[in-house]
């Protein structure tokens, strides 16, 4: 099959995540990716997936993107991509990645048709925001560790750090016919799922995902499917896993992972470092060199913050000496929560670091050399200082290279 040319150079709203892409990720209701900002009220615990992909509204997104009208839909659902194109001349719009021969599935009106192509994507959270860490700059609603510490450490932070819901999205928990109605839906649709996604929370620690994946090893499907996680790896051994890399056609691990030794367990509480690079080599050796074609990939996801941003370049280097960063490094941008974002480092401090971030990406360069308010670097501190309170960590022992910039 000829790859299709890039439509987006003639139309600048057209996103490929509509057509092949449907997630609810770490929140309740569905989307086609975690960037969009929908006022859907679906999700698993009221719609099956595919019939929501079908979904008049999905249908209207596709449209007016394959017309090229920037439409209230869009320009809603859409706002951050067109923000960040606009700001500093990229978004996920715009890297998606995508096989534009996609768009052969579905009608001028963005309608999918009847096919037996292998094309949609699901990323699916239906399992709760169960997660054994408590990363320092993650929203509460995607860790129910974070939700109990910020719990404990009162009103305050909570309103700060923001999107703070306590919606418990376990769907098995809350109605077991509904989640085998769940279940069974992907299992009936399985001829149009390309791939199978799970974020967080921690997938390792949501045992009700497995339900999926033994349906679609029973089904007979599962060799037909990919694999994606995104874990932070303290859960994912390869005596658990084996079972599922042999039985599904390909597994991509995203690790995420924030730094190296001392300041990954500050920046990802409480990680242990070395179980978990054991973890990681373990199933990288396995994915690699068990068989004499490559059966998986797994690769490390990082995201700077002001903590994190510091010693990116080395972080970078010790993955890439252990072959687990691809050509272009998937490294995320922080949005929320404001005080966590690279941006507000002093002056000194960026220009000190700025070489090393940028030999790693003109993106989150330009992102940190961005205007500072030096409100949020003062509340951030804060934050650390009642974070370090809470825990029994020592954020300035750890960093002393900003510790000195606090006094």
């Amino acid at each position: 099959m000829t790859t299709k040319e890039n439509p987006q150079k003639d139309n600048h709203v057209l996103c490929g995540y509509p057509f092949y892409a449907i997630r609810n990720g770490p929140s309740i209701n569905y989307a086609p990716c975690c960037w969009a900002r929908t006022k859907s009220v679906c999700g698993p615990q009221n719609t099956p997936a595919i019939d929501y992909f079908k979904s008049n509204i999905f249908n209207e997104m596709r449209r007016d993107m394959l017309r090229g009208e920037k439409s209230e839909l869009l320009l809603d659902t859409c706002s951050l991509c067109y923000k960040n194109e606009k700001n500093n001349g990229s978004s996920a719009r715009l890297q998606s990645g995508v096989d534009w021969n996609v768009l052969d599935n579905f009608d001028s009106d963005g309608k999918m048709i009847d096919t037996d192509n292998r094309f949609i994507k699901l990323e699916l959270n239906a399992f709760g925001n169960h997660c054994n860490l408590e990363c320092y700059e993650c929203q509460p609603d995607n860790s129910s560790r974070r939700e109990e510490r910020l719990k404990k450490m009162g009103t305050k932070w909570q309103a700060i750090l923001g999107k703070y819901s306590f919606v418990d999205r376990d769907v098995k928990k809350k109605d077991k016919i509904l989640w085998k109605e769940f279940v069974d839906d992907l299992v009936q649709h399985s001829k149009n799922i390309k791939m199978l996604s799970f974020c967080g929370g921690e997938p390792m620690s949501m045992v009700s995902h497995f339900d999926i994946l033994d349906a679609l090893i029973d089904s007979g499907d599962s060799k037909e499917i990919e694999l994606y996680y995104v874990s932070n790896m303290t859960m994912f051994t390869l005596s658990k896993m084996k079972r599922y890399i042999d039985k599904f056609k390909w597994m991509n691990i995203q690790w995420s992972v924030d730094g190296i030794g001392d300041r990954n367990y500050w920046l990802r509480y409480p990680t242990n470092w070395n179980n978990t690079v054991k973890n990681v080599l373990d199933v990288q050796q396995y994915f690699y060199y068990t068989k004499p074609w490559k059966i998986g990939k797994i690769e490390a996801t990082i995201t700077p913050s002001l903590l994190g941003v510091l010693k990116l370049k080395e972080t970078v280097d010790w993955m890439n000496k252990h072959d687990l960063m691809q050509d272009n490094p998937m490294i995320n941008r922080i949005d929320e929560p404001k005080i966590c974002q690279t941006r507000h480092l002093p002056d000194e401090i960026k220009h000190k670091i700025g070489d090393d971030v940028r030999s790693v990406s003109e993106y989150h360069y330009n992102d940190m050399m961005e205007q500072r308010d030096p409100y949020y670097f003062g509340l951030a501190i804060k934050y650390f200082d009642a974070l370090d309170k809470s825990r029994g960590t020592d954020w300035r022992a750890t960093f002393p290279e900003l510790a000195c910039y606090t006094n």
